[in-house]
């Protein structure tokens, strides 16, 4: 169980918060999705869980382990981050996979590294792509790489900093797929900020909307309403439901 308490962060001394006593809880092996405008504190908070940048008050446990407190190298093996953007550089697939196991190896892979290595590359199904430069792959390829050499920190916890934005459908697919055979079949908690609220319901379990820096609503998605989504973006939106499946249809003119 991931449980954030009343976390706090801001990026000036002069207190002026961009997360404000943020607390939310996600069950192992589930998919948690944070909504919200852009500049609410999504991405934020998944820098503060990984590590990259420190909050100002509150507390992180995954399990009974209290995140913050952990050493870098101890937290790089506890949850692993795919940014929004990332700079893949001129290596082969297999190479660039291979770096995530850095915090086991020191930068000298053993034998047991490329094997874990090899090991995430065929779950993403990228077996065919070991030796090309990532340069040459598609968006999604790029993404499932990423994704990939997260998975090689063996991680208990995944964060995802919108996965599929700029992506074409097919890939948008692609890496959905990927990240619900993660779920599924490995058993590991993600939480993935994401932009299109469609996609969010299709994918998550557990919802978190942000406003202003602060969670308005949580839980599962029967919280997804007309009201609240008018409240949190500001947009004209109508709700339909095919076959026991959410999906939203926004337009209009803001409040």
């Amino acid at each position: 169980m991931l449980k954030i308490d009343s976390l706090s962060f801001s990026y000036s001394k002069k207190k002026d918060y961009v997360l404000k006593n943020v607390s939310l809880s996600l069950p192992t092996g589930e998919i948690g999705i944070l909504l919200g405008p852009n500049g609410v504190g999504k991405s934020t908070l998944l820098k503060c869980l990984d590590g990259l940048i420190k909050p100002c008050e509150g507390s992180v446990f995954l399990d009974d382990k209290n995140l913050l407190s952990m050493k870098r190298k101890e937290l790089a093996r506890t949850v692993s981050y795919v940014p929004q953007e990332a700079k893949l550089g001129n290596l082969s697939v297999f190479d660039t996979v291979l770096l995530g196991r850095s915090p086991y190896s020191n930068f000298y892979p053993k034998g047991k590294d490329k094997e874990v290595a090899l090991n995430a590359i065929k779950e993403m199904g990228l077996e065919n792509l070991l030796a090309k430069p990532v340069y040459e792959l598609s968006g999604g390829e790029k993404q499932k790489v990423l994704i990939a050499r997260a998975l090689c920190l063996e991680p208990s916890l995944m964060l995802l900093d919108e996965p599929t934005s700029n992506l074409d459908i097919r890939s948008q697919e692609m890496v959905f797929d990927s990240i619900v055979k993660l779920k599924e079949e490995k058993h590991l908690s993600l939480l993935i900020s994401l932009h299109d609220i469609n996609l969010a319901l299709r994918l998550g379990s557990y919802f978190y909307f942000f406003k202003d820096g602060k969670i308005l609503k949580q839980g599962n998605s029967e919280i997804a309403t007309e009201e609240l989504i008018r409240e949190v973006y500001g947009v004209n939106n109508k709700l339909f439901s095919f076959e026991g499946q959410k999906f939203i249809y926004i337009g209009g003119n803001k409040k």
